[in-house]
Parts: structure tokens; C-alpha cells; sequence
């Protein structure tokens, strides 16, 4: 069964992402959210923090319906899960918030070596532990390789400085490329409206959601 088709039958699809503040993790949640209501779909949203606002956890859960408005916006085991650095692989892999079986995650290898993999409980020896679960897929991308690589060759371009690093928006093009929840062309949207007041990016972001999608696409069956 292709990633596809793993989810088109689906009536709610749970999305959770999970990195560090700076990793733009609510922007990214904000676009996905904005990209299924422009798909015709049921949407909610749902941001956490950690304590601090730059380099503390951050994550979000979206939901996608299309049989109707979700009942609660709450995303304790997803479909899909995107992984941005170690940290958030230690905590999203453990039982008590990791994917629905037969699920997705899609992780960042540019800060994750070990392939995230999602654990139960269960006896082992006559004892209680963790086991490795394998029902699951899990798709490796380098968001901030990619992401860094497009901030060099746009500085290059334009000679205006840039410090942002599109890693988010990569991942949001992976995404894209896997699932084909939202079309590209809606994911580009959903950037615009909330790059509203910041047009100068659209074209930056634009090139990091492509190649996203471009390098996700021989991961496809």
C-alpha cells in the first residue's frame, strides 16, 4: 500500500509536528490549517509551548476532516507525525504520544540520526518495557540542509542578508508529497495568507516548499 493511499479512505486525519522554538513549528500549523480550509476540508489547530519562546519545545496538532467539524482540537496519537530534532524524537516516540498504527512520520535528518521508532509497552523477559512497534513508516528529509541551502543561494542572488532558515516550510512540501492531503498549489496559498504582511518572503518560501516536495517524491510507491 503506497503512503497515499494509507490515508484517502480516512475521514479525520490527526497531524502533529514537534521541534524547538525558532523551528517555526506554529507557522507551519497555522499553514497546514489554512491550506485544508482553501482544500474544502474541516480544520482545527492547536498550539503548545514549552516554556521558553526560542529554543524551548514547541509542537502543534491539526486536524483535517471531511466528514464535518472535529469534535475536540486535541492530537494525542496522530496519523502523521513530522519530527524536527532530537529531542522531540525521545518524547514523540514514547507510547503515550506516538502515532496511530499504520502511521506516518516524516523526520529531519539534518539534526536527527536515528530513525525515529515508535515504542509500546509490553513484556519483555517476564518484565515490563518498551518495544520497538513496526507498524508504522518513517520518512527521512534534511529540511535544514535543503533549507539552508536555499538561504545561501537567495543571499547570493538578491546580496541582502537573510538569518531565517525555511526548515518548517521544507517540511510542509515533504509533507505535501507524501500525503497529497492539500495540493501544492493550496499549501502556496495558505504560505500567502499567513505571509499576508510579509510578501518579500513568498518567493523564498515558494522554492523551499517545491524542493520539499521535489526531494519527497522518491520516497513515493
Amino acid at each position: 500500500m503506497s503512503i497515499i493511499d494509507k490515508f484517502k479512505d480516512t475521514d479525520i486525519i490527526e497531524v502533529k509536528a514537534a521541534g524547538e522554538g525558532g523551528h517555526g513549528i506554529k507557522m507551519l500549523g497555522e499553514i497546514m490549517a489554512y491550506s485544508g480550509i482553501l482544500s474544502d476540508l474541516f480544520v482545527t489547530n492547536m498550539i503548545s509551548y514549552g516554556p521558553e519562546q526560542r529554543r524551548g519545545t514547541c509542537n502543534f496538532g491539526d486536524k483535517f476532516s471531511r466528514i464535518g467539524r472535529p469534535a475536540s482540537y486535541d492530537v494525542a496519537h496522530p496519523h502523521i507525525l513530522i519530527i524536527f530534532n532530537e529531542d522531540s524524537r525521545k518524547k514523540f516516540t514514547l507510547p503515550e504520544y506516538t502515532i496511530k498504527a499504520d502511521g506516518l512520520i516524516i523526520y529531519n535528518t539534518s539534526l536527527i540520526e536515528t530513525e525515529p521508532v515508535p515504542l509500546s509497552e509490553g513484556i519483555k523477559d517476564g518484565k515490563k518495557a518498551m518495544i520497538p512497534r513496526t507498524d508504522y513508516e518513517a520518512i527521512g528529509v534534511p529540511f535544514t540542509d535543503i533549507a539552508e541551502k536555499i538561504r545561501k543561494e537567495t543571499v547570493e542572488k538578491t546580496g541582502k542578508e537573510i538569518l531565517v532558515i525555511p526548515a518548517n516550510m521544507v517540511s510542509l512540501g515533504s509533507f505535501v508529497g507524501l500525503t497529497e492531503l492539500i495540493s501544492l498549489d493550496k499549501a502556496i496559498e495558505g504560505m500567502k495568507i499567513a505571509f499576508n504582511d510579509k510578501p518579500q518572503y513568498h518567493e523564498f518560501n515558494i522554492k523551499a516548499i517545491v524542493e520539499g516536495l521535489d526531494y519527497s517524491q522518491k520516497f513515493k510507491k
